[in-house]
């Protein structure tokens, strides 16, 4: 899930959406080993960056949740090499 940052859209409401449809077919994820990646900002980024980090953990799901301190091509990067693992 990745995206630049918004200046508008409330991330908080958007992973409170996202957070709701990965509750839905987190079996899933898990049967399938997916590993979730996020690198997100715009306002509330914190809040709701901290509610997918928590959904994530909570649900033994593997992944990294960053902020736009992460520039957006290393989140992809860093996908790249946590699979190579």
């Amino acid at each position: 899930i990745g995206g630049g940052v918004a200046n508008f859209t409330d991330i908080r409401i958007t992973f409170k959406g996202i957070v709701k449809a990965l509750e839905e077919v987190k079996d899933n994820l898990k049967k399938q080993e997916i590993k979730v990646f996020v690198r997100r900002g715009g306002p509330h980024q914190k809040a709701g960056l901290k509610d997918m980090e928590t959904f994530l953990e909570k649900e033994n799901l593997l992944g990294k949740v960053s902020g736009p301190e992460m520039v957006l091509t290393d989140i992809v990067l860093y996908a790249l090499n946590y699979l190579k693992k």
